[in-house]
């Protein structure tokens, strides 16, 4: 209990304020704390058993005030606290006993005599509170209560209340309100006297106290500043013997670290490139082709996959070859990227072998089941997944079917270029639909007999890399336009010659910003 008393004493006081300044609020919320219950009993007191409300109901809104004024200093406001409890209390006093007067109230000595002292009692209070403070605080401190008191009586007759008319008020009332009128001036002078004196022998204390307090902390400091130093002398030696070995032991520690995880990370590598179909695979198939594989760490989140299927007509006889070639990139990059290609490039080989589905969109609807069923998504919030660029080549039909999951399809054909945009839609991750279908759109390959060289199509499968990439003297992205440009300006070069005009472009690209690879980049281009 009295650590309550004392914690809610010193809401709103500091350290560092004036001595009288700590009292006065001290004081005002020592006031607040016997105040709230007392005019709570009070004011329930005559509300329920004088039946006199309207002094219950005042009594009442006094204990908020009070609850405020708590409040207020908590938050640091001690001025406005200050100025609210030597204000509105006075006026609550003044009009309420007014009203209730004019309502027919009778009782002098509640409605008449009680709020004209408990009105000058809020005075004497206002000038301790404010009466340290420069003279505009303490003019607007105690100016309310002083005016209640001078106007009292003027504010009654306002109401239709004449002190001459009450039942039964002293007919010393003249002589009353000269003597508090004499009292109220001793206390307003005698208060403002003894604050000064308080006021200037407070102020040599504590110059006093400063003093003292300076040299013991200087005196302190010394004294501690010589034991530092005889410590420091005596430790540092045995200390650098300590840290160096600590530091070796931390250094193997972290050189071994990095040795195995680079280790696993080397051996993850040569699981990922056994993986990934053999460039000399492609370029057998597809002679005028390239990839640019630039993985971002030593593994990678973007892959390519590729295989050639033997279609099937209805009555289960072969109708021809069709080439698959699969541009992906997962979510994230490095390890966890690279997880996700494995597990890429195993749905697409149950889907196009095992399960020997062919059309680009059925290939990629498959595709996002297998990936949602892998990872559990039906059961979590993962939403990882990968945008994937899928062509089907059917060289009887002479067409290509294209399938896009968010990434584009670029070709060229009769030096014009086309894009194709993917689907608006990842493989995996959240799916609010109820099944998610993939759109096919298919490109016609026919030669002109006329002019071959007119007839051929070049087109590129490629990951966000290369357009995302920051670098130029700007700083900024290599941006889809300038990369579908750079396409346009390459396609009908040589395929080695176009990989490696994109890689120099790129490293270039990157230099000239002096940044760094942020993600995997990956581009195919096939010449048919």
């Amino acid at each position: 209990m009295k650590t309550l008393w004392k914690k809610v004493s010193e809401l709103g006081v500091h350290p560092a304020m004036p001595i009288y300044l700590q009292k006065s609020i001290t004081v005002m919320n020592q006031l607040s704390m016997v105040g709230i219950p007392m005019v709570l009993m009070m004011g329930s007191v005559l509300f329920f058993g004088y039946r006199i409300a309207i002094v219950g109901v005042v009594l009442w809104v006094n204990s908020l005030i009070f609850l405020f004024t708590l409040w207020l200093n908590y938050k640091g406001k001690t001025t406005l606290s200050r100025f609210i409890i030597s204000t509105i209390p006075a006026l609550a006093l003044t009009f309420f006993s007014a009203f209730a007067k004019s309502r027919g109230n009778s009782d002098t000595l509640i409605f008449y005599l009680n709020p004209r002292i408990g009105v000058m009692i809020i005075y004497s209070l206002s000038l301790f509170l404010f009466g340290f403070e420069k003279y505009a605080k303490l003019f607007w401190g105690i100016s309310i209560p002083l005016l209640c008191f001078i106007f009292f009586d003027f504010i009654h007759q306002s109401f239709s209340v004449s002190y001459a008319e009450l039942p039964y008020l002293p007919s010393e009332y003249p002589s009353f309100l000269t003597i508090t009128s004499v009292l109220l001036i001793f206390i307003s002078f005698g208060t403002l006297f003894i604050q000064q004196i308080n006021t200037a022998y407070e102020r040599k204390v504590q110059a006093q106290k400063k003093e003292i307090e300076q040299q013991r902390d200087k005196l302190i400091a010394f004294n501690e500043e010589i034991n530092q130093q005889k410590e420091e002398i005596e430790a540092q030696r045995d200390l650098q013997i300590v840290m160096n070995q600590e530091i070796q032991l931390q250094k193997h520690e972290l050189e071994d670290l990095y040795a195995d995880v680079r280790a696993s990370i080397t051996y993850a590598q040569r699981i990922q490139k056994a993986i990934l179909p053999p460039l000399e695979d492609i370029s057998n198939v597809l002679p005028e082709s390239f990839v640019l594989f630039m993985p971002r760490d030593v593994v990678s989140g973007d892959f390519y996959w590729f295989t050639t299927v033997a279609d099937e007509n209805a009555n289960g006889s072969e109708s021809g070859e069709k080439i698959i070639l699969v541009a992906a990139d997962c979510t994230g990059h490095g390890v966890p990227g690279a997880f996700m290609s494995m597990i890429g490039n195993d749905l697409l080989d149950t889907i196009i072998h095992d399960k020997k589905i062919h059309e680009a969109d059925k290939i990629l609807n498959e595709l996002h089941k297998g990936v949602r069923k892998a990872l559990k998504q039906e059961d979590n919030k993962m939403r990882d997944g990968m945008d994937i660029v899928l062509v089907v080549i059917d060289k009887v039909q002479k067409t290509m079917e294209f399938a896009g999951a968010k990434n584009p399809l670029i070709y060229l054909q009769n030096g014009e270029i086309f894009q194709i945009k993917g689907d608006k839609m990842p493989i995996g991750g959240e799916q609010k639909e109820q099944d998610r279908y993939f759109t096919k759109h298919t490109i016609s390959l026919s030669m002109n007999e006329q002019s071959p060289e007119q007839s051929q199509t070049t087109f590129y499968l490629f990951s966000d890399g290369f357009q995302d990439q920051f670098g130029g003297q700007e700083n900024k992205k290599f941006m889809v336009t300038r990369f579908r440009e750079l396409l346009l300006s390459i396609h009908q070069e040589d395929m080695a010659k176009q990989k490696e005009t994109l890689q120099s472009t790129i490293e270039a690209w990157m230099a000239a910003g002096n940044e760094k690879q942020i993600d995997d980049i990956l581009v195919i281009g096939v010449r048919i």
